[in-house]
């Protein structure tokens, strides 16, 4: 794509995608947006400087997902933390030296004697100074993504000398990205993101699902009393979709949620989405499962990451280990909290969809099957493929008590542990009182 022809109006969509889990300005989710969508050739980062590895770094969560790379500190106090943060990672080369534009420690040298991949996947460049002569000295290796700190306080096109004061403005590295075949597509506070010019078509605006194509229908069995929170997210996400919200009440989930699911399959909804009474979601959530079904014809029902309410484990079972780098894990059960069905499913399954079975003692105890699990049964006996999103994550909405603690901040105290134990021992209790000889009282007149 020609400079001139670039507008990064088209990348406005990866904004929503931002946030932080060791990055500074959102770098995180805008970096796992990208590989999303050009894919990753040889998971390969190089970043410098790499600080002690952890603070505001933007390549430690690329590393925790299994990622190869390289990593220069000039400064000895937090090249020490660095070294000894990854001494038992093979996969990491830790260097402690100077990048220059030229020379020994060019960043080209630097990569060549680390074994770097030509193409490598990821190079962030943050060294608070010559970021502009680095960058413009890259010439035999062509990373695919390039993040490059620019001064945001600058005039936009200063320069800084060369080994003298001061960082770039942000128009200065916009103009050496692009003068070395690079295009920005994301500008935080303080970085730019930039995609090599050959890979820019793959990120060109967001993709959408025909929604003339989407007839989708949300189902859910309701309890008489229930969270006003849910009813705000439906009201918010189900509504904004123009979809038709289904509701039934009862003494008995399964059967209610029974009636509204044969309801959205007579009314010709081609993807339906259970929710519990108890979740916390937004409309974007919804969208991604239904783009993750539209994407993926092989897979017929998509769960989100939820964990059981207090304290527990995700919602859902896997036959072994899976990789939850991938955006798509199989699973063998999962739950209705937010879960989006293709309505042929329905078709397929033998009925009842739903049994509550006893035990081998005719009771309620172990060994029982609930009807939520005879449903996923159900599933994998007529070989419906389930996976689990790790890319949609909603919250389970919960009571917990709050106590005063000693310090009269709060306590907080699942339903459970208080059955089982009561009155946290950290809520606050009367200090003893003094074994000093008492003072007769005085009147108050």
């Amino acid at each position: 794509m020609d400079w001139s022809e670039y507008s990064s109006e088209k990348f406005k969509w990866l904004d929503k995608r931002a946030y932080n889990t060791f990055t500074q300005c959102g770098e995180d989710g805008l970096i796992q947006a990208i590989f999303e969508r050009i894919g990753e050739t040889n998971r390969y980062c190089c970043e410098f400087g790499a600080a002690d590895g952890l603070w505001f770094s933007n390549s430690r969560r690329l590393i925790e997902q299994g990622w190869s790379g390289l990593l220069i500190e000039a400064d000895s106090e937090p090249y020490q933390k660095l070294e000894a943060r990854y001494a038992n990672n093979p996969n990491i080369t830790t260097v402690q030296a100077f990048v220059e534009p030229h020379g020994e420690n060019s960043i080209d040298n630097l990569l060549e004697r680390a074994g770097a991949p030509y193409d490598l996947d990821l190079l962030s460049i943050d060294i608070d100074g010559q970021d502009y002569y680095i960058f413009n000295g890259l010439w035999k290796y062509q990373p695919r993504v390039v993040i490059c700190e620019y001064a945001p306080h600058f005039e936009s096109m200063f320069i800084p000398e060369l080994g003298g004061p001061g960082q770039a403005g942000d128009r200065a590295i916009l103009n050496v990205g692009v003068a070395r075949g690079y295009m920005p597509v994301c500008k935080t506070r303080y970085n730019y993101i930039f995609v090599r010019a050959d890979l820019l078509d793959l990120l060109v605006e967001e993709p959408v699902v025909d929604s003339s194509l989407v007839r989708l229908c949300a189902v859910m069995s309701t309890p008489r009393l229930g969270f006003l929170t849910t009813s705000d997210c439906i009201y918010a996400a189900v509504a904004a979709l123009g979809a038709a919200f289904l509701r039934g009440e009862g003494a008995y989930w399964s059967q209610s949620l029974t009636s509204c699911l044969e309801e959205a399959l007579g009314k010709g909804a081609n993807y339906i989405l259970s929710i519990d009474y108890d979740s916390a979601f937004s409309v974007d959530d919804i969208k991604r499962l239904v783009c993750h079904l539209h994407d993926n014809p092989e897979v017929d029902v998509v769960v989100p990451i939820q964990l059981k309410r207090e304290g527990g484990e995700p919602l859902l079972t896997t036959k072994g280990a899976v990789d939850l780098r991938h955006r798509l894990i199989p699973i063998q059960q999962g739950h209705f909290g937010l879960t989006m069905f293709r309505s042929s499913v329905f078709e397929r399954l033998s009925k009842p969809w739903f049994k509550a079975v006893q035990d081998p003692n005719g009771g309620w105890g172990e060994g029982r099957t609930d009807a939520d699990i005879y449903f996923w049964k159900n599933c994998r006996k007529n070989k419906v493929k389930a996976a689990a999103a790790t890319d949609v994550v909603i919250g389970h909405i919960e009571q917990v008590i709050t106590w005063p603690g000693q310090d009269f901040k709060p306590v907080h105290q699942t339903l459970n542990d208080w059955r089982k134990i009561g009155k946290p021992v950290e809520a606050f209790h009367k200090p003893p009182a003094e074994t000093a000889p008492k003072k007769k009282a005085m009147a108050m007149k």
